[in-house]
């Protein structure tokens, strides 16, 4: 059984603002969060707090397939200085329909009332899909510190009605697809190839700004490429 090797995390950190990212999804698909027992993740959190000083945001992913857990790690994500928090949905016992989906998401939101809140949707991995322009629309209702949604999935017809949810923050999760999601309205990424291959994706957006389409797209490319690699010589079965 391997141990944490937290000391790999101060010169990562300044790999990652060496090359302009602006905020880390800490505890996430990426970062084996589902993996790691509770004390490790918030291990985990407090030492990328600690070595980024500020100078990187940190998203916070708290999902647990225990709410009470999911509870604990979003309230010591507050105390510990996290500037948002995010979540999975419930994984085993899966909700049934939004309504069900949102009272779960309002009770670890609650509990960490001045972090922004943001749903996690990777439906190929959890499970739940149901329409998250409906759920946005609804769950902003209750929770009062949803900020946004990272979302992982393929549907571009879902992502633009989010894109269109009033004050919400709509970042995307598919790499290999980011162009698409960025014409279409999302405001950022998170992904598993930013951490390794960040240039790539900063001339790609900034190929994107200046109309320089083709360029944008051969980056793209790039990308795609790698992911198939990745997804034919890796271990793991998920594919984006």
């Amino acid at each position: 059984m391997k141990e944490l090797d937290l000391f790999k995390i101060e010169p990562y950190c300044a790999y990652l603002l060496k090359n302009n990212i602006k905020a880390i999804y800490v505890n996430g698909t990426t970062g084996e969060g589902k993996s790691l027992t509770k004390d490790e993740r918030k291990k985990i959190l407090e030492k990328w707090i600690q070595v980024s000083e500020g100078r990187l945001k940190i998203v916070a992913h708290v999902g647990v397939l225990n709410v009470r857990e999911s509870k604990e790690l979003a309230k010591h994500a507050e105390e510990s200085g996290a500037d948002a928090i995010a979540s999975l949905p419930p994984l085993f016992f899966k909700p049934q329909c939004i309504d069900t989906l949102i009272e779960h998401c309002k009770a670890i939101a609650d509990v960490a009332p001045h972090l922004p809140f943001y749903y996690y949707h990777l439906p190929i991995m959890t499970g739940v899909d149901f329409n998250m322009e409906n759920f946005l629309r609804e769950a902003k209702k209750s929770i009062p510190n949803l900020a946004g949604i990272k979302f992982s999935s393929k549907d571009l017809v879902d992502m633009i009605g989010c894109v269109f949810q009033d004050n919400m923050n709509v970042v995307f999760g598919c790499d290999e697809q980011l162009l698409a999601g960025l014409v279409t309205g999302a405001h950022g990424a998170v992904g598993s190839t930013h951490n390794f291959m960040p240039k790539v994706f900063e001339r790609m957006m900034e190929n994107i700004k200046t109309g320089e389409m083709q360029k944008a797209r051969e980056e793209q490319l790039r990308v795609q490429k790698l992911c198939r690699l990745m997804y034919k010589y890796g271990k793991s079965k998920y594919k984006k």
